[in-house]
């Protein structure tokens, strides 16, 4: 079975994407904390792209959340015991061309 498919419009993928993290108490010999986040901002939308005599421009890609966040604290005594707290946050995902 053979299945082609035709590249028939465009997109437009603007984002933005960051880290950064902090550590207090990094030349302390009993305890360190540190403090970070992650995210993504991706704007991902259709450009002039038809499907079916319908066209999408404008409409979000499916599988492209607008938000992604990702952040957390972490301690560590005596380089033996460590507590993680963390926080994941994703935006709503399209799931077709409909969204």
């Amino acid at each position: 079975e053979l299945t082609l498919y035709d590249n028939l419009g465009s997109t437009i993928q603007d984002g933005l994407e960051w880290g950064i993290s902090k550590e207090l108490f990094a030349k302390s010999k009993y305890h360190v904390l540190k403090i970070f986040s992650n995210g993504s901002l991706y704007h991902y939308t259709f450009g002039n792209y038809p499907v079916n005599e319908k066209n999408q421009s404008g409409k979000k890609i499916p599988g492209t959340p607008l938000i992604n966040l990702n952040s957390g604290i972490q301690y560590s005594f005596i380089n033996k015991f460590t507590l993680n707290i963390f926080h994941f946050y994703s935006d709503k995902i399209p799931l077709d061309n409909n969204n």
